[in-house]
């Protein structure tokens, strides 16, 4: 064993203790200045060079439960800062604004543009991160002044695998914008663990917006609102 090799790699030792006469002893310190500092990447090493030494020097069992106390605080510690990096997710959903017509991929109408802008400014202060559309243009054209707004791209997704998506957003965390369909934006709303409520009614419903938030413990929380020119139910007649 090089005794001065390992305290070399060591960040806790200081070079001016003064010299030990015993491998013992100088076992001893290298552990004892090691050990402040068992919370940082370094320790894998010092736990190395402990069992290394067990060969070879007698160790006092106060210094094996040292070692095996600070060993687990750096599993835990690694697990606290892993956690710590984890970000809680933020997803505004919103069906497409209004359409021009009723083709498969239509425009939107002048009426759709005026609230895809209106949506932007309603999401000026929400810190949008990232903004996903499915690969329609009444969709796209949707995001694309929040996307300006936020400096980000616009990413497509498939429609028919929002599993796919919804996998995706968790794995990133941070704030999303994702612009679909009637029958898409609520079944996201559930997939991400919020409330669907409701139906969105398919010819007149465009103003509803979803905020769902997922903590890092994977809890989910809804909060519903409207934006732009409301959408007035028509009343069934009695």
């Amino acid at each position: 064993m090089d005794i001065e090799a390992e305290k070399k790699t060591c960040a806790g030792w200081n070079k001016s203790e003064p010299e030990f006469t015993t491998d013992k002893d100088r076992h001893f310190l290298a552990f004892e200045k090691c050990s402040i500092t068992c919370m940082t990447p370094s320790f894998p090493k010092i736990w190395q060079y402990l069992m290394m030494m067990k060969t070879t020097t007698l160790l006092p069992m106060s210094i094996v439960a040292a070692a095996v106390f600070c060993f687990v605080a750096f599993l835990n510690s690694a697990t606290i800062l892993s956690a710590a990096d984890e970000k809680p997710l933020v997803v505004f959903l919103v069906r497409h604004a209004e359409k021009a017509e009723l083709t498969r991929d239509p425009e939107l109408s002048d009426a759709g543009h005026e609230r895809a802008v209106e949506l932007a400014k309603v999401l000026r202060d929400a810190k949008i991160e990232f903004v996903h559309s499915s690969d329609f243009i009444r969709t796209r054209d949707t995001a694309a002044p929040t996307a300006a707004m936020s400096k980000a791209e616009v990413e497509p997704y498939n429609h028919g695998d929002l599993e796919a998506l919804v996998e995706k957003l968790r794995s990133r965390g941070g704030r999303h914008l994702v612009v679909g369909h009637s029958t898409t934006t609520p079944k996201m709303a559930a997939l991400l663990g919020g409330e669907a409520g409701e139906a969105i009614e398919e010819h007149g419903e465009f103003d509803r917006l979803y905020i769902v938030t997922v903590d890092t413990d994977g809890k989910a929380s809804t909060v519903l609102m409207r934006y732009g020119a409301a959408f007035v139910a028509e009343k069934t007649a009695k």
